[in-house]
């Protein structure tokens, strides 16, 4: 049955006979560390998503929630687009690498980085949220270069910065009420990058093209996607995967209650369940393998 981040604190709190708030504490942070180590663990299909996305230049930023970028289509001109590590990219294409053409048939993964879109120019930059309340008093932290030269800027939501800037590297919030969305000041706005309510650090996955395409192309992107701690008692997990939370945020609170010896088999008894999971989710994606030939059983052709 599924269980709530609550439910599981509750379980975890019965199993050790403990009532006290401060280790319900160390039990939902535990939660979240074994959550994150599933997540990792195997690429889970619920894990897969994917999206359309418009990019211009050779290095877009892709959207937020993107975590491990799987295949890269361009659908228009009837392409996969071939990845390969960066430097093997700069050296294969490097008299030609950053040059303008309509159709990538290559790319590489950059990292991230603190804005979605830099700048075209340099400029100075204001932070806009959807929620008014939030206007000056919410504080955003601003981090770039100016030809070379590194500056920094905290400031309230509203506001713009006194520097300007042709690269943003860091954009930074305090919590607020709405989306705070950094922007050019120019009379057009351009949005570099946003941070949901929720988040205080803005960070985007990149990307880099080759060729680098001249005007606006859609790419088709299959990725896996970034799963956001557990926070609130009504959270959920993405797949049924709560048996072994409870099992797993178990050991690690008999440990810090220093009781070593149930605590190590506790975790043997984690990582059993988590091995068996992986297992059945292995047959179960490769189920048509065990099936039996009906053709030949039927005498079909």
């Amino acid at each position: 049955m599924a269980k709530t981040l609550g439910e599981m604190v509750t379980e975890v709190m019965k199993l050790a006979n403990r009532t006290d708030s401060e280790k319900e504490v160390v039990v939902k942070q535990s939660i979240n560390r074994r959550y994150r180590q599933i997540l990792r663990h195997y690429s889970w299909p619920e894990l897969v998503n994917e999206t359309s996305v418009s990019v211009t230049g050779e290095t877009p930023g892709l959207p937020a929630n993107v975590d491990k970028v799987l295949k890269i289509y361009d659908r228009e001109n009837d392409k996969v687009l071939v990845p390969l590590a960066d430097p093997d990219m700069v050296e294969r294409y490097v008299t030609r690498i950053g040059s303008g053409n309509a159709v990538p048939h290559s790319y590489s993964r950059l990292g991230t980085r603190g804005v979605h879109t830099q700048p075209s120019a340099a400029t100075t930059v204001k932070a806009v949220s959807t929620n008014s309340g939030d206007d000056g008093t919410v504080t955003f932290r601003v981090k770039g270069y100016k030809d070379g030269l590194l500056f920094e800027e905290q400031l309230t939501v509203g506001n713009s910065t006194v520097n300007t800037y042709d690269t943003i590297t860091s954009f930074t919030k305090a919590a607020s009420a709405g989306t705070v969305t950094l922007q050019t000041t120019a009379s057009t706005p351009v949005n570099l990058g946003s941070i949901g309510p929720k988040e205080t650090v803005s960070r985007y996955p990149i990307i880099r093209l080759h060729p680098a395409p001249s005007s606006a192309t859609t790419l088709h992107i299959v990725y896996q996607i970034k799963v956001d701690d557990l926070e609130d008692d009504q959270d959920s997990v993405v797949f049924p995967c709560e048996d072994i939370l409870v099992i797993g945020a178990f050991s690690d609170l008999l440990r810090n209650l220093r009781q070593f010896a149930q605590a190590g088999a506790e975790e043997a008894r984690f990582e059993m369940l988590l091995e068996d999971f992986t297992k059945d989710r292995l047959n179960e994606e490769s189920g048509y393998m065990f099936m039996p030939d009906m053709n030949k059983l039927t005498g079909r052709r």
